[in-house]
């Protein structure tokens, strides 16, 4: 048990921790918004050019070269479009299931039918709501991690002296 003496001194370092872990959470959540005033327009921007290539449709691969060490294929593709054909060739990673002859599954850009790649190549989708979701998370992470810091000193005092040992470490690395 402290003695009496000692009580200020404790409450002093108590209180001193707490700041840092508050001034940390200020800092954390400035960052948090930065990441995410980042990553939800990236997120958006994918969504959004994904929509373009919106029709799907099946071409043939009248021609396949594939570069093994790189790990790249050009395939010459054809299909048709409103009653027209069209070729165009594409690039992407090397897959031995790439066959002259077979079908493949493509996504058609309506506005304008020449531009076209692969369904396998366009996950934006996917990838969009990743980052969008990450962003969120990060952001409601922070704002929590801030609530508590500000709610209860010794949440902000054990995160202030988990900083402060955080700091010491890897400066003596």
């Amino acid at each position: 048990m402290p003695s009496r003496t000692s009580r200020p001194i404790l409450q002093k370092g108590v209180t001193g921790a707490a700041t840092i872990g508050r001034i940390y959470a200020v800092i954390g959540i400035i960052v948090s918004l930065i990441i995410t005033g980042c990553l939800v327009p990236i997120g958006i921007y994918l969504l959004a050019n994904a929509k373009e290539h919106s029709i799907p449709g099946i071409a043939t691969i009248t021609n396949v070269s594939n570069d093994i060490p790189l790990q790249q294929s050009a395939l010459t593709l054809s299909y048709k479009y409103n009653n027209s054909n069209y070729t165009k060739t594409v690039e992407t990673t090397y897959n031995a299931s790439f066959v002259k002859g077979n079908p493949i599954d493509i996504s058609i850009n309506p506005s304008n039918p020449k531009d076209v790649i692969l369904k396998s190549d366009n996950p934006p989708y996917v990838i969009s709501f990743f980052l969008i979701g990450l962003a969120l998370f990060i952001l409601i992470a922070s704002i929590i991690h801030l609530f508590l810091t500000f709610r209860f000193k010794s949440f902000a005092a054990a995160s202030g002296v988990a900083d402060v040992v955080g700091m010491v470490s890897s400066a003596t690395r």
